[in-house]
């Protein structure tokens, strides 16, 4: 139904209203190596809500198992427990940002997963910066649903082919 959301506030009327109206997007065509994704898990860390429920739900439908968190140190010490096998993380977040949160990522964890950064800012210093700070991807909210699917199923198999 919708291929781009380009308003929050009509997503989460949509929402409150019929949530499955929010996935039914067109899925790229399953392939063989879909099923193996069943075991990959996605952390999801952003301090608004709305985007990790949203981010949640879609993701969910994919057969990858998903975690969330709103706060981004409690979001550091999940990554630390669970391993994941692909982040997505906003930047802008208050205290410890998304910055803080890659830099401690490269300084603290061997072998840290990759992450994708998901952020309403699309400035190129920003896209840069994260990216020297070790950010496998860059998207800009509002979410193109078919493109953040394909970033984040393509991280995880690029990750996979490096073991």
């Amino acid at each position: 139904l919708f291929d781009r959301i380009t308003d929050l506030k009509m997503l989460r009327a949509i929402q409150l209203i019929n949530p499955e109206h929010v996935t039914l997007i067109d899925e790229p065509p399953k392939s063989e190596t879909d099923d193996k994704l069943r075991k990959n898990t996605v952390l999801i860390v952003d301090d608004d809500e709305s985007i990790t429920e949203l981010v949640k739900r879609f993701l969910s439908t994919k057969n990858l198992k998903i975690i969330a968190e709103n706060d981004p140190r409690a979001g550091f010490n999940t990554l630390l427990e669970i391993k994941p096998d692909v982040v997505i993380l906003d930047l802008m977040m208050p205290e410890y940002n998304g910055y803080m949160f890659l830099k401690d990522l490269r300084t603290k964890v061997p072998n840290p997963p990759p992450v994708i950064i998901l952020t309403a800012i699309s400035k190129p210093e920003y896209v840069k910066r994260a990216i020297e700070l070790g950010a496998a991807d860059f998207v800009v909210k509002p979410i193109d649903f078919k493109n953040f699917y394909t970033k984040v199923i393509g991280t995880i198999r690029k990750a996979a082919n490096k073991l």
